[in-house]
């Protein structure tokens, strides 16, 4: 998980690693940072 710490905060990086955290489903954020688009599944 990304850390908080003042020296290496990178909001847009804790983003992104908080969508891959998540994999919502519509779009899912690999490790280097490019954008996946999968179907969803019910």
């Amino acid at each position: 998980m990304a850390s908080l710490s003042k020296e290496n905060y990178n909001p847009e990086e804790y983003l992104l690693d908080t969508l891959n955290n998540l994999d919502i489903g519509f779009v899912k954020v690999s490790n280097d940072g490019t954008i996946l688009n999968h179907n969803l599944t019910f």
